[in-house]
């Protein structure tokens, strides 16, 4: 069953990941690199998830740089949907599952690095070198908490005032 978070939106990831694309097409063009491939699951459906592997509570899933599959060198969204799916299946970051709990992997597991889960958000990257993929997810994950966190406090803010002025 699918659940919607009910602060995360996908525009506010849209928001994470428009905040972060200076950084990720720098990264792009210093790595020589096609394109980096974004998962961002969504955190309700993370915490009620128990169906197949392969339906991924998906809040939002983006392509940063030449979005042309064909001329990839690699599957780069792939990798980033199978990076999700190992963190949805341990609730780990794939880095440490890698480095820690190698037991862990399953058959047809991207075994590398390049997904971070913070409590139930869990974002994946791919089409760099795993500790940039890394970079992006974890710094995605920072940064949509931060937006939650303004989210809210400004429906805090707004329910306190919504009082001001009437009369019991």
């Amino acid at each position: 069953m699918q659940r919607n978070s009910g602060i995360l939106s996908k525009e506010m990831a849209e928001a994470a990941v428009a905040i972060l694309r200076p950084g990720i097409e720098q990264l792009i063009k210093d790595q020589n690199r096609m394109a980096v491939a974004i998962v961002i699951l969504d955190p309700a459906g993370v915490a009620a998830y128990q169906g197949p592997q392969d339906d991924l509570p998906i809040l939002l899933e983006t392509v940063i740089g030449n979005p042309d599959r064909t001329q990839w060198k690699s599957k780069f969204d792939e990798s980033a949907r199978k990076k999700a799916t190992i963190s949805l299946r341990t609730r780990m970051s794939t880095h440490l599952v890698a480095a820690d709990q190698p037991y862990l992997f399953e058959n047809g597991d991207f075994k590398y690095g390049g997904s971070d889960v913070r409590g139930y958000q869990i974002t994946a990257s791919g089409g760099l070198a795993w500790e940039y993929d890394y970079l992006i997810s974890a710094a995605l994950n920072a940064i949509m908490q931060a937006l939650s966190l303004a989210a809210m406090r400004i429906e805090r803010e707004n329910k306190a005032c919504s009082h001001i002025g009437e009369r019991p």
